[in-house]
């Protein structure tokens, strides 16, 4: 779990509004590694074993779903491509278990950090695409 004090002032967002459902897909470990499209950023999520048990789907022992998201305008205006520095590298999703923290990475190591609701995680991976190996538990 992510330093507490060191993200206590991370503001509250909604999820969908990052990483909205119909451009989100999740993929296999084994391809996590491999180029995403050019518009898309990386995505690891982190869950517990709490949250896990309330997906209709299997997760890895180690709790990390991989993923890529389509950019939307708001990633887009994040993403601004001025420098090397301004550049989303991958966003982070890790459950807190009352509430999940978002951390969007930039290339200069520099972080903006959102607190999320565990619901909106839960119906992000429930409705999104899908990896075949997460179909059925």
């Amino acid at each position: 779990m992510a330093n507490t004090d060191h993200y206590a002032n991370a503001p509250a967002v909604k999820l969908d509004d990052y990483i909205p459902v119909k451009l989100f897909r999740t993929v296999h470990r084994t391809e996590a590694d491999l180029p995403s499209g050019i518009t898309e950023i990386k995505v690891v999520i982190d869950i517990e074993r709490p949250l896990a048990k309330k997906l209709s789907f299997r997760t890895s022992s180690s709790g990390r779903i991989h993923g890529f998201v389509r950019m939307n305008d708001l990633l887009k205006s994040i993403n601004t491509k001025q420098d090397k520095g301004s550049t989303v590298r991958r966003i982070t999703i890790n459950d807190w278990g009352y509430k999940a923290l978002m951390i969007i990475e930039m290339e200069n190591d520099s972080e903006k950090p959102y607190f999320v609701s565990t619901k909106d995680l839960i119906n992000l991976l429930e409705n999104c695409r899908r990896a075949p190996q997460q179909f059925l538990k």
